[in-house]
């Protein structure tokens, strides 16, 4: 049986949610990771990795995120975990907690679950600072924007157009640019279809820096 991780920067929220599923779904193994070790608010990737392991079986286990940093952390526990059968939802953490696990329970696959997952957002709604970035529907959403990847010798001409939550490291460079700027790029960076997930963690990296003063 499909296991779930409910990952939250609030300990109490994620109990909250895993507790709620478990009522609509007895027998489906679903492991709450939210918060630090130490009980404040944030994401743990030891957490995380424990909460993987204690629902892990062959049929794999569908992580459901808040928002922001619990999405990097997850990316970062599906990296480490290379090899295991684990998938990420693009959709609303309880009501996906709930459609998810009834579906497990009624011996439905883990691709089959995240079919499901993927119709409950149907609408996507970004605030920052009480003004709205965008509201567009999911579908439209992903087709505006591209993620966008390659070596450091590109990432200064990549600079230059209007990418959204840059990142660079002694590897190279990450971000996601709407798909109008996409054009003209050097043939060897790499530009792959955006996540909702991708998408809001890039808006949210550009925000938090623009509140840094580093933007």
């Amino acid at each position: 049986m499909v296991g779930f991780v409910i990952v939250s920067h609030s300990a109490k929220l994620a109990e909250g949610v895993a507790d709620l599923a478990r009522m609509m779904a007895k027998t489906v193994p679903i492991a709450p990771a939210g918060g630090l070790e130490d009980g404040s608010f944030g994401t743990s990737f030891e957490k995380i990795s424990n909460a993987v392991d204690e629902v892990y079986s062959d049929d794999g286990v569908i992580m459901l995120m808040d928002m922001g940093s619990a999405v990097m952390t997850a990316e970062m526990v599906i990296e480490a975990m290379e090899g295991r059968k684990i998938a990420m939802a693009d959709c609303p953490i309880v009501e996906g907690a709930v459609t998810g696990t009834v579906s497990a329970e009624s011996g439905a696959s883990l691709e089959e679950i995240m079919e499901d997952l993927e119709q409950i957002a149907d609408y996507i709604f970004y605030i920052e600072n009480g003004k709205k970035v965008f509201c567009d529907a999911k579908d439209d959403l992903l087709e505006n924007y591209v993620v966008v990847k390659g070596g450091r010798e590109d990432a200064e001409r990549v600079k230059k157009k209007a990418v959204i939550g840059f990142s660079e490291s002694e590897f190279g460079f990450y971000g996601v640019l709407p798909v109008d700027e996409a054009a003209g790029l050097p043939k060897e960076v790499l530009v792959e279809k955006a996540t909702v997930n991708q998408i809001i963690v890039a808006f949210q990296k550009d925000a938090n820096r623009r509140k840094a003063g580093m933007a």
